[in-house]
């Protein structure tokens, strides 16, 4: 365990997905409070690859809704609320299908709290978590059927191909080009030509 983390102002176990991971909450004054969960690897599993770690700031006005006081019933009221919340648009199965051997399924969840007035976790960003949504998102909004609306990774694809086709001299006449193409092959402002 890193040195940094000894300081803490409380400390549990807890097991998430099946995995056992070490949590350690800091008081961060005003702000909140800062959860770190540390997964504990044995001496066979630590030459495998990093333990995994998440970390969390719940801020002092969700902990206020949620009924979470800095004292020690609420420091055990908030580990026992603690759990692990896939996220929206890279899931553990996105994780499993990557290119990168080194990211494990659990790469695609998040730290969170099952309690009233806490927030989701922000979107995961990274490189893996945009490839899983273009090679699904579908173009258009989310009220209409999504048998209709092509994904947006084919109508990028038949864009650049169009592109290729069509060379245009220059980088700026290039960017310039697909733009218009864009705008006048959007799926969800088709026009009609007479």
């Amino acid at each position: 365990m890193e040195p940094r983390y000894d300081s803490c102002t409380y400390r549990a176990r807890r097991e998430f997905l099946g995995v056992e991971f070490d949590i350690k909450l800091f008081d961060v004054d005003a702000s909140g409070i800062a959860v770190v969960a540390l997964q504990q690897t044995s001496g066979s599993d630590a030459s495998l690859s990093p333990p995994l770690k998440f970390a969390r700031v719940f801020s002092s006005s969700e902990l206020r809704v949620a009924g979470i006081c800095k004292t020690l019933e609420g420091f055990v009221a908030l580990v026992d609320a603690l759990e692990l919340v896939e996220d929206a648009y890279f899931t553990a199965q996105d994780a499993v299908e990557s290119q990168s051997a080194e990211i494990s399924e659990l790469a695609a969840f998040q730290l969170s709290a099952a309690l009233p007035g806490i927030a989701r976790p922000p979107p995961i960003v990274s490189q893996a978590a945009a490839m899983a949504y273009f090679t699904r998102a579908p173009v258009g909004s989310e009220g209409s059927s999504e048998s209709s609306n092509p994904l947006l990774l084919d109508v990028v694809a038949k864009g650049l191909t169009e592109l290729c086709r069509a060379k245009p001299a220059g980088t700026v006449d290039a960017v310039t080009w697909l733009g218009n193409w864009f705008l006048n092959n959007n799926p969800t402002h088709p026009s009609v030509q007479v």
